[in-house]
């Protein structure tokens, strides 16, 4: 039986992943509706004894997938002793890791200009 109230544990968080990261090919299909598809995650959760609803593990994965983001865009600026953790860094990294939401091929940054650059092309 589903509860409204499903709370995630460890256990239920890695089969989460685990099975969004299996079904990401028809997530990303035409074929296949996402209430769909977050209806069979949900009851193959269930199958393996986690009563969340087709929404409470969509909206886990949204959650999850913010911290990642948050947690991948803050990674390069961390140094020294208060360097953040990110409990599921490995599995969302074998989840999304190579999306350009996480990793874009490139960065685009408006504001400063390098002084460096604006006196090389003063000298051209």
């Amino acid at each position: 039986m589903f509860t409204d109230k499903f709370k995630f544990d460890v256990p239920s968080i890695l089969k989460l992943i685990s099975l969004r990261t299996e079904y990401q090919p028809k997530f990303i299909s035409s074929k296949y509706r996402n209430h769909a598809l977050w209806a069979e995650i949900s009851v193959l959760m269930d199958k393996a004894g986690h009563k969340a609803t087709a929404k409470q593990c969509e909206d886990k994965i949204d959650r999850l997938m913010d911290q990642y983001k948050n947690f991948e865009d803050n990674r390069n600026n961390l140094t020294g002793n208060n360097v953040e953790r990110f409990a599921y860094d490995k599995e969302m990294s074998e989840f999304m890791g190579d999306w350009p939401t996480v990793h874009p091929e490139s960065l685009i940054s408006f504001g400063c200009i390098n002084q460096n650059m604006t006196a090389k092309k003063e000298e051209q």
